[in-house]
């Protein structure tokens, strides 16, 4: 298995021209027979994370969503555990070269109830 996932080098062709080869320190070689199962075995912790947090996850290939619902009454309660399973994700990501402007928050709601909210998601987004 170490030989397998160290001492790789890669480089880029285009146009008969060659980039200089560098070496790669993590990651799994795509279209490898192991890279499916090693991604998954990988990814297995993110999804344990969020249910952690109570909320649902949905993965599917390099793509999560955490996702929820409440009542009125309770979307206080919901904000606060989706920032903190946000944080928490943003956390475990950083080895992984999380990219932040890849991340979105949509908070679905009519326009009459989101009104009626205290604390807007529309800022909480912008704040995280």
């Amino acid at each position: 298995m170490t030989s397998y996932l160290t001492g790789r080098t890669q480089y880029v062709r285009y146009r008969g021209e060659v980039s200089t080869t560098t070496y790669v320190y993590c990651g799994v070689p795509q279209g490898s027979v192991l890279g499916p199962v090693l991604f998954l075995l990988y990814v297995a912790d993110v999804i344990e994370l969020v249910k952690e947090c109570d909320l649902i996850p949905h993965a599917f290939a390099d793509d999560l969503q955490i996702y929820s619902h409440s009542v009125l009454a309770d979307t206080q309660e919901l904000v606060a555990r989706m920032t903190t399973c946000i944080e928490r994700v943003r956390c475990w990501m950083t080895s992984l070269h999380h990219n932040p402007t890849k991340t979105e928050l949509i908070w679905l709601s009519s326009p009459r109830r989101i009104n009626l909210l205290s604390t807007s998601p529309i800022r909480l987004y912008l704040a995280l």
